[in-house]
């Protein structure tokens, strides 16, 4: 199975079942184990299976105002301002999802963070609540 993905749009990402290397996965830059995708002729750009399939595109409530688009934070390294999460206000590199109109930018793990969470001693779901 082979994917084509804006990393490296010049050749399709391919599909490996069961990674072992722990190479550092290309989106969070954390060691890849298990199903993965990468570019097999120059062994590069390793992304865990999740990282790979991330949608291009989101809606996310701390932004709803514009559609956050998904791009390699390598690109705006040079932009302190721009790479910062505004959720955990850290600056990375890997993916992240922005809106260039409002130079609004949040990492592609914060942006996965759960809405709400059950909890055993509470009888109701836990909101986030963003400040």
């Amino acid at each position: 199975m082979e994917i084509q993905h804006f990393c490296h749009d010049e050749h399709p990402l391919v599909f490996n079942e069961d990674e072992r290397g722990g190479c550092l996965c290309w989106a969070c830059l954390k060691p890849v184990l298990g199903p993965s995708y990468s570019y097999i002729k120059c062994k590069s750009y390793h992304h865990h299976k999740s990282c790979a399939e991330l949608p291009p595109e989101l809606q996310h409530p701390l932004h709803p105002k514009h559609p956050l688009i998904l791009f390699d934070e390598w690109k705006f390294r040079k932009d302190e301002e721009y790479s910062k999460c505004e959720l955990c206000k850290k600056y990375r590199t890997g993916y992240t999802y922005g809106c260039f109109r409002c130079n609004f930018n949040i990492h592609s793990k914060c942006a996965s963070l759960l809405l709400t969470l059950e909890s055993e001693v509470h009888d109701h779901p836990l909101t986030r609540i963003w400040k």
